[in-house]
């Protein structure tokens, strides 16, 4: 749910009704709707699609911590997951890390506000390492 509020946030703080958001954003209205209220979990290439579309690097951030959190409940609740996903998971977040840091400072993007989302991936990463740690 953490990805659709965050879309729906800055779909509302811009001002753009579901139509208009999902033409840009290459998705269809309905679509759009399930993805805001957490019935749809968006392909990564539609979450890439709509931070570019939107300059909204934030939005690939909120994708990678749901999954990393959800994760980290599979491993709570004493369930297994597949150590392959948890791989993918880790590269997305190192992949996301190198791109975000290299980032040029903007009034768009204040240097400020990308250390913030470079750190927050890398706690996720280090939490990650952890996960894969114990299920050894």
């Amino acid at each position: 749910m953490i990805v659709g509020e965050t879309i729906k946030e800055l779909r509302r703080g811009r001002g753009i009704s579901q139509q208009r958001f999902a033409e840009i954003a290459g998705i269809t209205q309905p679509q759009l709707s399930d993805l805001e209220n957490g019935r749809w979990e968006a392909p990564r290439q539609v979450l890439i699609q709509i931070a570019r579309a939107f300059d909204a690097p934030h939005i690939l951030t909120a994708a990678i911590r749901s999954s990393a959190l959800m994760m980290v409940a599979v491993k709570m609740m004493g369930l297994e997951s597949s150590a392959d996903e948890t791989g993918r998971l880790l590269a997305m977040i190192r992949a996301e890390l190198d791109s975000l840091q290299t980032l040029i400072p903007s009034p768009r993007h204040p240097r400020a506000e990308i250390l913030t989302h470079a750190s927050r991936l890398a706690d996720l990463a280090n939490l990650l390492q952890i996960l894969l740690r114990t299920d050894r």
